[in-house]
């Protein structure tokens, strides 16, 4: 039987138990939550009295005889005095929101004639202690910062634009296109041993609908857009590496690249205990012994992570596209 095991740092408090947490990670959105429900009401109280907006968070989790996993990292975005008491948290985005981007004579916004990617990156994080990991050699030209936006709007702004993934790990940011993060560590899920639920599906390729975005961004930062596919079918979209300005060879270079998104595999999501871990951007394994013949790797979108008196410690997973078998 496993027991659950946990270490939770908040600023200057040390907590070895909680009511509820819930923490959401994925590749689609800019930052990690948190939500941490506290019920005892003398611990309550005196939390409610000292934690603060602000305030470093750290939760480590597990069970008793394996090694306790950094789950979340970041800071109290917020404190809800509802019953039981809530704190919400954010990852480094959170020290992003705080800050607006000025020159270096204290101008607010900042703009470039012509500028790569890479640059861009270095000058808005100035002053804080991130390295940067995966930034692909792009050239932006020009690209422009408005007067009053903070840090993690312009790293929006390049998420949305561009359609790189970016996030952090810890204090680490990566921006780079969709699943390039290395990461060593693969998680194996067994459909018969330590998956509690499943919503897969699974499809042949042939059965497979998509339809595929396509954008370019010019030097001039001006979008070639086109779209290829089924009209009715998911919708996905594909950034182009280098500028594309002729539309036809956009178009005959994304009828050949909607093929990746095509596979015979599964899709869905899956429910777990909390080991293995798992966070999005891995690549895990799906096995089978009912379909042995259907084993296979998949790309991990989102995961939610959860602990609660009722529940125990569990994770909802929601699978992307294939990586390989």
């Amino acid at each position: 039987m496993f027991v659950f095991d946990c270490e939770l740092i908040i600023g200057n408090f040390k907590l070895k138990t909680f009511n509820s947490v819930k923490i959401t990670t994925s590749r689609k959105t800019l930052g990690d939550t948190a939500v941490i429900k506290i019920g005892d009401a003398g611990r309550k109280q005196k939390l409610r009295n000292s934690i603060k907006v602000g305030d470093k968070v750290i939760l480590k989790m597990g069970y008793k005889g394996y090694p306790i996993q950094t789950e979340f990292e970041g800071y109290v975005s917020e404190v809800s005095p509802n019953v039981p008491f809530e704190i919400h948290c954010l990852d480094e985005i959170f020290k992003m929101r705080r800050d607006v981007v000025k020159t270096p004579e204290g101008k607010l916004g900042m703009s470039w004639k012509k500028t790569t990617l890479l640059d861009v990156l270095k000058y808005i994080l100035q002053g804080y202690e991130t390295d940067l990991f995966n930034v692909p050699d792009v050239e932006l030209a020009p690209f422009v910062i408005e007067a009053k936006v903070n840090r993690a709007q312009v790293l929006k702004k390049i998420k949305e634009e561009y359609g790189f993934d970016v996030y952090f790990r810890g204090n680490k940011l990566i921006c780079a296109l969709g699943y390039t993060e290395v990461i060593e560590e693969q998680p194996i899920f067994h459909l018969q041993k330590n998956v509690i639920k499943t919503d897969l599906i699974y499809r042949k390729k042939e059965d497979s609908k998509i339809k595929l975005k396509a954008v370019s961004i010019l030097q001039d930062n001006t979008r070639v857009e086109v779209e290829v596919g089924d009209p009715d079918g998911e919708i996905r979209t594909w950034h182009t590496e280098t500028p594309i300005k002729d539309k036809e060879k956009l178009k005959l270079l994304a009828e050949a690249q909607i093929e990746s998104y095509k596979y015979e595999g599964y899709t869905g999501k899956i429910k777990t205990f909390g080991i293995p871990y798992a966070t999005h951007s891995m690549s895990a394994k799906i096995l089978d012994d009912t379909y042995p013949e259907r084993a296979g790797i998949y790309f991990i979108e989102q995961v939610e992570t959860s602990v609660s008196v009722t529940e125990g410690f569990k994770r909802d997973i929601i699978f992307g596209k294939k990586a390989g078998r």
